[in-house]
């Protein structure tokens, strides 16, 4: 296995921002490289990768093999400025020349997505400085090929007749960045390793093998379960403020002022309730749910009257008559007295409590009335 000394180039020019390839430039380019990152250290634990910007030829990451470096620095890259390519590849080159490894190949992947500004004289002087100090390239165009010339025959000075540790990669605009440098030679090195046969660039969530580094790859799974749940509250928050507090002040108006006052204070925020007062809000909430399936049970037999629709009578009495149980049981205070004093923690003489059994009453000495009255009665029944 090559013992190797790498300096990854990152075009972060502002033409980083196309959206040629999808999402952007830069996004696919931080995927080849940490693609790129696991192919060097899985070829042997030893090597040391670095990252450079070429915008302003600086050192972001000194060579290193731990992971979490180079990715806490690799996703806050920031976008500005045009491509300096000759100015990054030297302070590459520097960076090179202080590897603790002094046995390690030196060697620069630089990523080109930008058009190439620079004096023909300068770029090959810069070439033959590489070979000579034995530095190997490999550049990557993707995107912008206006440039693939000059890079040919940059890499041809640098190879000479006789090597062939250089390389340039062309990546057409809309293709797969980090599939496409799979089987290329950055990926594979000389004896094939590299990352297995059949990999994928997207195999691994966050590019990163779990096996490799687990705790990394647990902390951003972590930091990725939290962010969707923070997304999944804010989403359930604004639906409940757009379609709850529409129908719930309506359900709860009926049901006493003492009610009322608590859930316009809490703003039907129940956490914030006490106990005893979420008891009380469970109750006015059975008691509405058991009026509307009188409601819905009404209406759908009226439909199917008129629709001649009168299969299964025996079941739809039934049926009826579970509902009107339910709906008496809810509407007794004993009942609900003794279901409650049953539970543990809860004070049946509270105020909240109290409260709540007496509109319990009050609506069902209401409904007793309206029933009892012909004139109401009458009026239902047209």
């Amino acid at each position: 296995m090559p013992l190797e000394s790498t300096i990854i180039c990152v075009d972060n020019s502002d033409f980083m921002r196309d959206g040629d390839f999808i999402p952007t430039r830069m996004q696919v380019q931080q995927d080849a490289v940490s693609l790129i990152f696991h192919a060097k250290t899985r070829s042997n634990p030893e090597n040391n990768v670095g990252l450079l910007t070429l915008s302003d030829g600086r050192v972001v990451t000194q060579l290193t093999s731990d992971v979490g470096k180079v990715f806490s620095k690799l996703h806050l890259l920031p976008i500005e400025g045009k491509l300096d390519f000759c100015k990054g590849i030297k302070v590459a080159n520097l960076a090179l020349k202080h590897r603790q490894g002094k046995n390690h190949r030196p060697r620069i992947v630089a990523f080109v997505g930008s058009p190439l500004e620079v004096d023909t004289s300068e770029f090959t002087k810069l070439a033959k400085r590489l070979k000579k100090e034995k530095v190997s390239i490999d550049v990557v165009i993707f995107g912008d090929e206006s440039s693939k010339e000059k890079f040919e025959e940059f890499i041809t000075i640098i190879n000479g007749k006789e090597n062939s540790n250089s390389h340039l990669i062309c990546v057409p605009s809309g293709a797969n960045l980090p599939d496409t440098l799979i089987n290329t030679p950055i990926i594979q090195s000389e004896d094939g390793s590299g990352l297995p046969n059949g990999y994928a660039a997207s195999a691994f969530a966050f590019g990163i093998n779990p096996e490799d580094d687990p705790e990394l790859a647990m902390a951003l799974r972590i930091s990725m379960e939290e962010q969707r749940r923070v997304q999944e509250a804010e989403i359930g928050r604004s639906t409940d403020g757009e379609g709850g507090q529409q129908t719930l002040p309506a359900n709860t108006r009926s049901s006493g002022p003492s009610l009322d006052n608590l859930t316009a204070e809490n703003e039907m925020d129940v956490t914030r309730l006490t106990e005893d007062e979420q008891i009380a809000l469970a109750i006015q909430m059975s008691m509405s749910q058991a009026e509307n399936l009188n409601t819905n049970d009404v209406e759908m037999k009226e439909e199917a009257l008129a629709s001649g629709n009168s299969a299964q009578p025996e079941k739809k009495n039934e049926e009826q008559q579970n509902i009107d149980l339910f709906a008496a049981s809810l509407n007794d205070p004993q009942f609900l007295r003794d279901v409650l004093r049953d539970l543990p923690g809860v004070d049946v003489d509270s105020d909240a409590v109290r409260a709540a059994l007496e509109q319990v009453q009050q609506q069902q000495k209401k409904n007793s009335d309206d029933n009892n009255d012909p004139v109401k009665k009458k009026k239902d029944d047209k």
